[in-house]
This record gives structure tokens, sequence and C-alpha cells, in this order.
């Protein structure tokens, strides 16, 4: 409606009439409006402004009024088609509830993914400005391409970059994750400990809850001082308010607890999800620990992190290098430099694309099974569709009733799928591998529910809308209308390509699954080189005041096999000799063994640079590192079932005072030192000061005598052999020039390893007392920890799989169904005409097998681009594995054909006369 005599507020106001009404009214309102115009005109001949404001406040009444009824209308309409279509739904609870479950587990998937991501990866970061932190490491790839990339600095790299730099504004660092020993009245107990920079908290933003945190005041000089986390207090303090103040023995040295910290406060380390228990700065009797810290940094403002890489990346080599390990690097990028966000994900973030590429294939699975379903649906409402459209129905009014169904399907699908998903994030929490940081963030909260909206709405698109879309396109066939029947090819086209997409989505999700369980099953079940069945063993350290250091001059020369031990205090050997005594002497155990380390302990800590006789003046870079060394007692190898393939074991001889040192070494060791030759027989220098390239590699070591090869040994990682040595533990520690403090007890049982854990404890809490246990438990407990990671992804990976063949099946079953129904006559003259059972069959497999093909075809191209990603979460396997890639097709075929065979039994069963009958 138009009217270009009118103002052009009263034009506006009159858009708020309903646009039928406006049409039927039109000119009727222009009418009226220009005689109260004419009737109320000056003497200018025209109205005044009264007149017009009364009008506008006329219009504007009247037009909010027929717009609300036509609301109103419009909405019971709705209501109407809700209503009609929640009845609909009631009448078909099959139907009904396998749409919504099918809805259910897809959004809860979805759920507890989106609710994992926004906690893990996206939450903002506790701390003071954090996405201006920076984490620097050294990066010892530039020594050696097997080096660790994220290599601590030392305190003197810590003080030079401190000093140096225009991009950084402050600096601060945290030391390597270690635990401390808490001596309490009633026992001594393993703490969770961190040691830090007087400044770190406040650099973090950190404040306390009681008391407060330690500052650059709190310097090392100044005594020792601690702050507590929050649940340490809560669980070991029994939130006592009179905390601050109280001294704590840690670690042979008084601290004062000076505060407790918020509850909120979390720090992670690279990869870890633990939490320290304790904070202190360090103390004046720590020991210097070499390369143990993270510098941690803040940018100046208006400088971005690239900044500071572009900075401290030509001259890492000036800031990360000292004089005594200059030469390790070659090149001059030496620094590793992390977002602080990077470096809590640590390598968990590998982890979340692989899921949540899963589940959004599994979101695209249940939105294409629940649209096949309307699909299937609609095929049976084709011919009341056909009729109400012939009585004057519109395609717009067909396409709402869909439209309507799948809106409550979807709605209730999303309330199940949220119930789903609470249960499923919980279940996935509790059994997931240690080391995910911040995974105690996902819940399922208003965010959560709210990024789960889009996915429900695409859910929304595939089942409901283009099957409205196709209501709202359909013609009026007469000749269908009267023969009953409506199913062309154009019309089975789009159901062939969603089960095709079907297919070809859960094949990916198969092809995955089949992937890491192979994977799984190789890591678990290859030879670790000893046998963990029945031995049970614990870790402790011991304590300090058991050795008498001896002065560097006085150390014998270097090729001295029968030197003289170093001095230590009678009593720690006696006490050690006490400890084997006592555990033999107990009912189930058959063998007890001392050593430094216990096998896939994530504690081995004796990586050596190792110097072969003859090898004296072969360059730094021309050596083999990352030797790793066990000090044991005769008895490990028994304990632990490893025999001897060439030459002898450690005998109780070669740890008498006196004895030629002597060792016995792993095959790669022996290959890698000695390929081709016997290596009985063979001398290398250890026990001394670690060679550098400035010093003679025998100065202050010993001549070491390999008295025996043992097999390949999984002893520090489940996925690659050691290159290990085994020397004697007593004579190490009569040589070593630091000898171990940390000590493992290893008990061969004829009883279940657990149930001597409580006398193990007592045993060793009698005879070293300030000593907690660090941990115990059987050795096939810690062996199996080592495939949690790969378990947990192939576990959560085989229910996707499952549930998308599952899902694809039941496109395959809905689709062959509907072209069983719809096709009855023609099967009826088929077998009127001669046709056989066999015939019958044939001919729908080969609709299945070409529909099915054509998905498994795309699917194995996307698998092959999928099972890449794969390729760091693997072990024993090819990502491009043949054995899944050609078995994962072949179960799926098979599957489809049998589906298909128990379908179309419906039309093979079926009269001839009967089915050419039908209507």
């Amino acid at each position: 409606m138009t009217a270009p005599e009118l103002p052009w507020l009263i034009r506006a106001l009159l858009r708020l009439f309903p646009t039928d009404f406006r049409r039927r009214f039109a000119h009727e309102i222009v009418e009226a409006i220009s005689l109260r115009s004419r009737e109320s005109a000056g003497f200018d001949g025209r109205p005044g402004v009264v007149f017009w404001a009364g009008t506008a406040l006329d219009i504007l009444s009247a037009g909010l009024s027929e717009r609300s009824a036509w609301l109103v209308w419009r909405l019971a309409g709705v209501g109407g088609t809700l209503r009609s279509s929640a009845r609909a739904l009631r009448r078909r609870p099959l139907y009904t509830s396998v749409a919504i479950l099918t809805l259910s587990l897809g959004l809860g998937g979805a759920a507890a993914m989106i609710a994992v991501v926004r906690g893990v990866v996206l939450a903002p970061l506790p701390y003071e400005n954090a996405d201006d932190i920076a984490v620097v490491f050294n990066d010892g790839r530039t020594a050696r391409p097997d080096f660790d990339p994220y290599w601590p600095v030392s305190q003197e790299q810590y003080e030079l970059f401190a000093a140096s730099g225009q991009t950084v504004s402050e600096t601060t660092w945290i030391g390597r994750g270690s635990t401390a020993t808490l001596l309490t009245e009633r026992t001594a107990e393993l703490v969770d400990a961190a040691v830090v920079a007087p400044n770190f908290l406040l650099f973090l933003g950190a404040t306390a809850y009681l008391g407060r945190v330690f500052t650059q005041d709190d310097a090392p000089e100044a005594g020792g001082v601690a702050v507590i986390s929050h649940a340490t207090w809560e669980a070991r303090f029994a939130s006592d308010p009179q905390i601050v103040g109280r001294i704590l023995h840690v670690d042979g040295q008084d601290h004062t607890i000076v505060g407790v910290l918020d509850e909120d406060f979390r720090w992670y380390g690279r990869g870890s999800g633990s939490q320290p228990e304790l904070w202190r700065p360090p103390s004046p009797g720590d020991p210097s620990r070499g390369y143990d810290r993270s510098l941690i940094v803040r940018v100046q403002p208006g400088r971005s992190l690239e900044d500071v890489r572009l900075e401290f990346g030509p001259n890492a080599y000036e800031f990360f290098t000292n004089d005594g390990f200059k030469d390790r690097f070659t090149a001059a990028d030496a620094a590793s430099i992390l977002s602080l966000r990077e470096h809590h994900l640590g390598d968990s973030i590998r982890r979340i694309p692989l899921l949540a590429g899963g589940v959004g294939l599994v979101v695209l699975l249940a939105g294409l099974s629940v649209g096949l379903l309307v699909v299937g649906r609609m095929a049976e409402l084709d011919k009341e569709f056909d009729v109400r459209q012939a009585l004057g129905a519109s395609g717009l009014s067909l396409a709402g009733q869909v439209a309507a169904e799948n809106a409550l399907l979807v709605f209730f699908g999303t309330l199940a799928g949220l119930g789903v998903g609470a249960v499923g994030l919980q279940a996935a929490v509790a059994s997931a591998p240690p080391g995910i940081p911040r995974l105690e963030n996902a819940a399922l909260n208003p965010g959560t529910v709210t990024a789960l909206l889009p996915v429900a709405g695409m859910l929304f698109a595939l089942s409901g809308l283009l099957p409205g879309w196709r209501t709202y396109r359909r013609r009026l066939d007469a000749a269908a209308l009267r023969q009953g029947r409506g199913l062309t090819r154009s019309k089975a086209m789009p159901r062939r390509v969603m089960v095709g997409t079907q297919v070809a989505s859960a094949l990916v999700l198969l092809l995955g699954s089949g992937i890491l369980l192979r994977s799984w099953h190789a890591l678990s079940h290859q030879d670790v080189g000893f046998r963990a069945e029945g031995v049970l063993a614990a870790r402790f350290q011991l304590p300090d005041d058991g050795w008498t250091p001896v002065a560097d001059a006085a150390r014998p020369p270097s090729d001295a096999a029968q030197s003289e031990p170093l001095a230590v205090t009678g009593s720690l050997l006696a006490e050690l000799d006490e400890l084997e005594a006592r555990l033999a002497a107990v009912p189930g155990v058959t063998e007890v063994a001392l050593a430094r380390h216990v096998p896939l302990s994530g504690r081995y800590g004796g990586w050596t640079p190792l110097t072969p006789e003859g090898w004296e003046d072969r360059s730094w870079e021309d050596r083999p590192h990352g030797t790793a060394a066990n000090w044991v007692t005769p008895g490990y190898f028994e304990a632990l079932g490893i025999a001897a393939t060439r030459g002898r074991l450690l005998t109780a001889e070669d740890e008498s005072p006196g004895a030629t040192p002597a060792a016995v070494v792993s095959q790669p060791f022996a290959e890698l030192f000695w390929p081709g030759d016997d290596p009985i027989g063979k001398r290398f220098y250890a026990y001394g000061a670690h060679t550098r390239p400035d010093r003679s590699p025998a100065v202050g070591q010993h001549l070491v005598t390999v008295v025996g090869v043992v097999p390949a040994l999984r002893e520090q990682a489940l996925q690659e052999s050691n290159v290990t040595v085994f020397l004697p533990y007593r004579a190490s520690i009569a040589y070593g020039r630091s000898p171990p403090r940390d000590i493992a007890v290893i008990l061969k049982t004829s009883v279940p390893p657990s149930s001597l854990a409580g006398e193990t404890r007592r045993t060793v809490s009698d005879l070293f007392p300030t000593q907690p246990l660090m941990r115990m438990e059987p050795l096939e407990d810690t062996v199996r920890g080592w495939v949690q990671d790969t378990a947990f992804l192939g576990s959560l990976a085989a229910a996707m799989g499952a549930y998308g063949l599952l899902l694809a099946l039941v496109g395959v079953t809905g689709v062959i169904a509907i072209q069983v129904n719809r096709r009855a006559q023609e099967v009826g003259i088929r077998m009127a005409l001669g046709a056989g059972k066999a015939d019958i069959y044939a001919l729908f497999g080969r609709e299945t097998a070409l529909m099915v093909g054509t998905g498994l075809a795309v699917g194995l191209a996307a698998g092959v681009g999928g099972a890449r990603l794969l390729q760091a979460h693997l072990y024993g396997v090819e990502p491009l594995d043949p054995w899944t890639f050609g078995s994962a097709p072949i179960v799926f075929m098979v599957a489809a054909l049998l589906v298909t065979a128990v379908v179309a039994r419906r039309a093979v069963e079926v009269d001839p006369t009967r089915a050419l009958s039908r209507e």
C-alpha cells in the first residue's frame, strides 16, 4: 500500500498491519485518512499537527491490535500443528523412540566433546594477563635429533635471560615436577612439591586464601618458607584455620607455612594433570640440580610472542649454552618458546582433534539416520499427502507438518542428549588416562548447552528442513495417486546419497577404530624382555646422611680397577642387607632384589654418556648418547626372569669390595658400541664424572668390564628397546661419585603381589622411618599403565565405529525396506513370470552392493587421509594397515547384504497373486 500524499510516519505505521490485512483494506484506509484530513484542514487547506498526531496514535493502536490478533492466529496454527505432530509421533512409538535415541547418542557425544574442548582448550587461563606469558626451553634437537625439544634451563641461563632482551618485561621460573618428604609426628609422607622463584606466585597473580604468598623478600638466605594448596590444607590439615605459622619438616629442612592458596589456583607442567601440594622458594641447603627449571617470561606491552622468538632465536646460542656445553649445540636457534596455553596443554592437545573429528562424524551419522527415518515415514505418507494436496492443501502446510514432527524429535533428542552427555562426560573423565590438564574444567554448563544449539540446528536441518523442502516442492501426480506407486529413480536418489554418505562416514570411524585397536594390541602384547607377572615393586629414597663424600683430588686413578671404595657409613650398607633379609623372610616372597629403578616406572634418571675404551679421542657428536644405566643386585635378573644370551649375569662376588668392576649390557648396547664383535670382555668408562668435550673421558672414571649380555629390554619406555647397562648396586655405591638416592625394592612372589603391600611398607618404614614409599604396585599394573592412552583412544574409537556401523546398517535397512514396499508389484510380476527367490534376493542385493559400494569407495579415500592423522598415536602398525583397510569394507558389505536379505524376505515370501493385486 502506497500513499504519496501521506507523511512518511503514517506510511511507516501502516506497515504494522499484517500483509493480508493491508492487501484487503488498503484502499479503504487511504480513503478514510484522506476524508478526515480534508475535514480538519485549516485556512491553508492542510491538516494541522494535532490531526496527524491523533491519526498516528489511532493507526498505531489499530495496527498493534491487528498484528497481535494475527500473531495469536499464527501461534494457534503452529500450536495446532505441533499438537497434531505430537499425536502422530505417539501413534508410532517405535519410530519415535528410535529417532530420539539416535539423536540423543549423537548430541550426547557432541555435548561431552564440547564440554571437554571448552574446559581444556578454550577456557581462559586463571592467571593475570595470561596471553602475554611464554615458557622458554632449551631445544636439544639442535645437538641431536633425538634430544628433548623441551629441555629445562639452568640457573646460569636464567640469569643471562633475565638480564637481557628488549621484548621481555619480567621473568620467573619453576623447577621440574618433583616430590618432597613431609615429616609429621606420625609418619613420613610423600607430597607433590614445586620449587619456584620467589616472585613466581606474584608473577601469575596468585592470591592467598589464608595468610600470604611468598615474595622476593623471601629469598633463600631469609630461611625456609612454604605455601600449601587449598586441597592440601583441607585433606592433610583438616582445614586448620591456625595453619599459618606452622613449621613443616620438608626434605630435612624446616619451612614455615606463610599461606594457603586460593581454591581456584592451578599450575600444570607440560602435559601433566597433577597439581603441586606444596610451593616453596629455594632454600639455602638446596643442592644444585643443573638443568631443572622452566623459564617463564612476560612479553613487553605492545610486543608479541613472535617478537620474543625473533629476538632470542638468533641469540639463543649465547643465552642457552654455557662454557661447559657449548659444543653440544650445532645450530643458532637453540630455544623452544611456547605460549602458556601451549605449555599447559602439552601433548594432550593431539588427542582432542581426533576425538572431536570422531564425534563430528557420529553427529553427521545421527542426522543422516534420522533423515532417512523421516524419508521412510514420508514414503508412508505419500498417498495421504497426495490426497490432501488434491483437496487443496498447500505444499507449505505439508512441509510444516514434516518440520513440526522433526522439531519435536530434535527437541526431545536434545534433552535426552544432555542426559547422555552428562553420563558420558563423567565416564570419560573417570576413565581418561592421566596427564590431560584442566580436565576438571569440563562440565555441562550453560555455555556448553548454548554451544550445542548450532549442532541441534544442523541435525534439524538434516532430518527436518531438507525433507520438509522436498515435501514443499512435491507435485501432485494423478497417475501415482491412482496406482498407489510413487518411487522413481529421481525420488530414490536422495536416499541413496544419504546412505552413501552414511556408509562413507561410518567406514572412516571403523577404519580409525580398527587401526587404534590394532596398535593397542601390538603395544600390550609385545615382548618387554622381562616377566612382570607375580612381581611387586616399590620405590623410595635413601636418607641423605648415609654418605660421606670424598674430594675429587682423593679419587683413585682412572685405570685403577682395584681402587679403594669411597667412604660410606657402615650402617647404610648394613641396613640394605637387613632390608633384603627381612623381605626375603616374608611368606610368599621367592626372590628379593634392589635396584635404582623399576622397569617402566617413568623415573629413569640414569642416562649417562658412557665411553667405550678406545673412544677417548672422539668428539661429542661422534659418541652415542642416551645410555640408560641401572644399578641392581644379582637377584634382579632372577626376579624379572631375565636370562643371559652371552656370558653370565651379575653375582654376589661382583658386589664385594675390591672386585673388578663388571657390568651386564643389553643387546642394543652391544650392537651400538661393538657392532659385529663379541662384547664379552670389552671395557668402557663409567662411575665417575660425566664426560665433556674439553675433558678426557677417563678423568675421574673407572674401566668396567662387560661380563654378560641380555636381550633387548623395554625398561624406559614400552615403545622402544633401551640401550641399557646394568651395574652392581653395592659396587656402584662404592665407586660412584654421587651415589644414587633412588632405590627400588623388587619382590618375586608366589602369592598375589598386592597382598604383600602392607608387609613391604612396614618393613621399609621400620628401617627407614623418615623415607616414605614413592609408589608401590604390581609390575603388571605398571606395564598396563603404558597402554592407557592407546587403550582409551581405542575404546572410544571402537564405540564410535560400532555405533557408526549400526547407524549405517539402519539406513541401508530403511532404504531397502522402502524399495521392497514400493516394488511389491514389480516383484509379483517377476515371480509370476518365473523368477525364483534367489533372483529376487539378487535384485535387491545388487542395489545394496551398488549403493554401499559407492559409499565404501568414498570412505576408503577419506580413510586414507584420516589414518595419517593417527600416526603419532600408533605403535607396531602402519596408518594404512592392510589388514584393517582390507577387512573393514568386507565386514561392512557382508553386514549390509545380510540385512538386505532379511528385509527382502518380505517380498520373497509374498504370494505373487497378492502382490499383483496390491493397491
